[in-house]
């Protein structure tokens, strides 16, 4: 005997959740529409490419290269899914000249060995070595000074994260034994919350040090287990030297190779100074970018990649920041393809990259390499 009641009560669970995707799908649409930059990248899904030069504009088809004029970056968005953006040169300056209310949460980096001077609840801290200064939002501040290079970063949907992605400092079992990472901390305590997880502190990068090995490690300037739980992870890498050419960054940073990020982090790389050549593979091609100062690099949703040679008239130096940062997921810090060596060796591109670092014109230049 046919339960027409039953048919009827799953075809209506079943428009319900059809009807369901379907919003979902067209939200998401509309959501990509809204805050997706203007300024474009090359069509694919995964990777976001914004050459300082060279800048691609988002059309039916490939677009062409637009020139940018070498300018500083201006609240430029860096990632739509948390409405971050980026502020460089003259323009971060300009977004912290006389600021007094940081509505949401802001990182400020030191880029050079140049004094800063923060103030805050009636305490004034000075930083006069390579750090940063995290902002939880919400908070009172002065940047009283800022006599070398800045980068400031702005994120303006802090609450998405919490509510995706799992949050270290609660949910990983073996924190509340090692309690938050303090070192390089400058600031007066007193401008964190009695909860610890916001507020304001100040960090000097070379006393920075591991909070499992208790070893420094200056190249992480912020992490997740920071005291006031900042939701991104900031590092700079320094070469100091001149390069003969474009040399094997492997070689300078062991641990580097070919590798992709879990799907839901974004990592973004700022040139600031030298030149970066990125290997990257999409679901179509292997790639070459070549970037010089100021230039970004976003990588997304499990795109494959490597900075696999950099150049270097006096200093090669670049700033990697992670949306959100590893550690909410648990460990995860990403997956390790092969090494760059290997990678380059299996796929016959040694050669023909040589060929194309070695001409001048190459930088802002993408490659299809295979």
């Amino acid at each position: 005997m046919i339960n027409y009641r039953l048919i009827k009560k799953l075809s209506s669970i079943f428009l319900l959740v059809v009807s369901c995707l379907i919003y979902l799908g067209v939200e998401r649409s509309f959501y990509f529409q809204r805050h997706n930059p203007k300024l474009v990248y090359e069509k694919t899904k995964n990777y976001f490419l914004y050459p300082n030069d060279t800048v691609r504009r988002i059309r039916e088809k490939q677009g062409p290269f637009i020139p940018f004029q070498g300018k500083d970056w201006q609240g430029f968005i860096i990632d739509a899914r948390t409405d971050t953006s980026i502020y460089s040169g003259k323009e971060a300056k300009a977004f912290l000249s006389g600021r007094e209310f940081f509505e949401y949460d802001t990182l400020v980096i030191n880029i050079e060995d140049k004094k800063m001077v923060i103030s805050a609840e009636g305490e004034v801290c000075t930083l006069n070595k390579k750090g940063i200064v995290y902002i939880s939002g919400g908070r009172e501040a002065r940047f009283e000074e800022t006599e070398g290079e800045i980068l400031v970063y702005v994120m303006k949907k802090k609450e998405g994260l919490n509510e995706r992605f799992m949050a270290y400092s609660r949910n990983f079992p073996s924190f509340p034994q090692l309690g938050w990472n303090e070192s390089g901390i400058i600031s007066p305590r007193a401008w964190v919350n009695d909860k610890e997880d916001e507020g304001i502190v100040v960090i000097e990068r070379e006393n920075r040090r591991n909070l499992f090995t208790g070893k420094l490690e200056p190249e992480w300037l912020i992490d997740n287990m920071v005291l006031s739980a900042p939701m991104s992870s900031v590092s700079m890498f320094i070469f100091e030297g001149k390069t003969d050419g474009f040399e094997d960054f492997s070689l300078l940073r062991t641990q580097e190779n070919f590798h992709r990020h879990n799907e839901v982090v974004t990592e973004v790389y700022y040139i600031v100074s030298g030149k970066a050549a990125i290997l990257y593979q999409d679901a179509e091609s292997i790639k070459l970018a070549v970037l010089g100062p100021r230039d970004l690099f976003i990588a997304k949703e499990g795109l494959a990649h490597a900075i696999i040679r950099i150049s270097s008239e006096d200093e090669y130096k670049h700033i990697a920041i992670q949306i959100p940062g590893s550690f909410h997921l648990g460990f995860q810090f990403k997956q390790t393809i092969m090494g760059i060596p290997e990678f380059l060796e299996r796929n016959a591109l040694s050669e023909k990259i040589a060929e194309i670092l070695k001409s001048s014109t190459s930088i802002g230049g993408v490659f299809t390499m295979r």
